[in-house]
């Protein structure tokens, strides 16, 4: 006989009105800080019909396809993604404007806006409920929520990568007296930066630190269940075991470099008042660089073998190759030269070394550096 404690399936939904209560952990209302409804769910809104009201009838349509049959119906979610993306893309430049004033205003186009960003993440969140393996929709919807929790200054494209990861530290004060605090994180922010440190979490199966996601029984005492809820940014003990399912991903491992340094940045963007002199500031700007490095490592250890692998490597090689470039020509010291080719040397000499698209390529830069050092 079946274990007993296996859960049995759902009956079949036989009409829209039954849709709420045969799908398992719907977030009723609207929240800022939407709790786990299921010790094996992520922290991702997934009522969909909550945020619903305003949108089209194909939408709704669309909607009502998608929830009956959930798993077949690829047409209908198509069609939800679809809106989706369209939604977000309107309501992103609104909300760049508006990131602050958007979580405390009444106003009822910024009420408006609020429920759009929520009906994206919600559309995402149900759709990987019945598709957790799909990297193309995690990367989407990690990209919508890094774009929400981004400050002023942040804000940089990702079809860039290296844009993004051109952090410096800026050593004067803010025009408004302050340590940026016109752009301290809004609630909205704090709650999407969250959600962003879970998904990447368990679809790579790495800690932000780059430290694996530990399975072991000491590594689970940290979540404290109450009433059956884990808290929003802890992996349960299930989805310890689950994560890693995404890790050939090479999208989410550059959204993962970024993220990296993009909190090593703002570590030091924290600090920066306390800022006396030139070789703080070095120091900071030498913290970024080394966190963002470390990064890369993280990745290339842990797919820097997948088939297409080689945007990583190009990656971690311009990235080194550039240290120093946002410093407005100006020369950089011996130690660093030094270290930026050793580490250049160790990058090439791993490179070469996997069969990937572009290796001679890759071999050739590599010639051609090690030539004009020995020179």
């Amino acid at each position: 006989p079946p274990p007993s404690d296996i859960e049995k399936p759902p009956e079949p939904v036989t009409s829209t009105e039954d849709l709420e209560d045969a799908l398992p952990n719907l977030q009723p209302t609207p929240t800022l800080n939407p709790t786990l409804s299921s010790p094996h769910t992520s922290p991702l809104l997934t009522n969909i019909r909550a945020y619903a009201a305003n949108t089209s009838d194909r939408f709704r349509n669309a909607l009502a396809r998608a929830l009956t049959q959930p798993t077949r119906d690829v047409e209908a979610w198509q069609a939800l993604i679809t809106e989706a993306q369209s939604l977000y893309r309107r309501q992103l430049p609104l909300y760049r404007l508006n990131r602050h004033s958007v979580v405390t205003s009444t106003s009822a186009s910024n009420q408006l806006q609020f429920e759009e960003l929520y009906l994206i993440e919600a559309v995402y969140g149900n759709l990987l409920l019945h598709f957790p393996s799909s990297a193309a929709h995690t990367v989407q919807i990690v990209r919508v929520l890094f774009s929400i929790s981004a400050l002023p200054g942040e804000d940089a494209g990702f079809e860039d990568a290296h844009t993004a990861l051109a952090f410096t530290i800026d050593n004067e004060p803010s025009s408004k007296g302050g340590n940026h605090q016109d752009a301290s994180m809004t609630e909205r922010q704090k709650v999407a930066n969250d959600k962003v440190d879970w998904l990447l979490r368990f679809s790579l199966g790495v800690e932000l630190d780059g430290k694996p996601v530990s399975l072991s029984d000491e590594s689970t005492k940290e979540l404290v269940e109450v009433d059956g809820i884990y808290p929003s940014s802890s992996l349960t003990p299930r989805q310890k075991v689950r994560s890693g399912s995404l890790a050939s991903s090479m999208e989410l491992w550059r959204l993962y470099i970024q993220k990296r340094a993009r909190d090593a940045k703002r570590s030091q963007d924290s600090l920066r008042d306390n800022f006396e002199d030139e070789v703080q500031t070095t120091a900071a700007e030498e913290y970024v660089r080394r966190q963002t490095l470390l990064a890369y490592e993280t990745s290339l250890d842990r797919a820097g073998f997948v088939s297409d692998a080689s945007t990583l490597w190009t990656d971690c090689l311009t990235f080194v190759k550039n240290w120093g470039a946002s410093n407005d020509g100006e020369e950089l010291d011996s130690v660093t030269k030094h270290q930026r080719m050793l580490t250049l040397r160790s990058v090439y000499q791993r490179c070469v070394g996997i069969p990937q698209q572009g290796l001679e390529e890759t071999w050739r830069e590599y010639e051609v550096f090690e030539r004009e050092l020995s020179e």
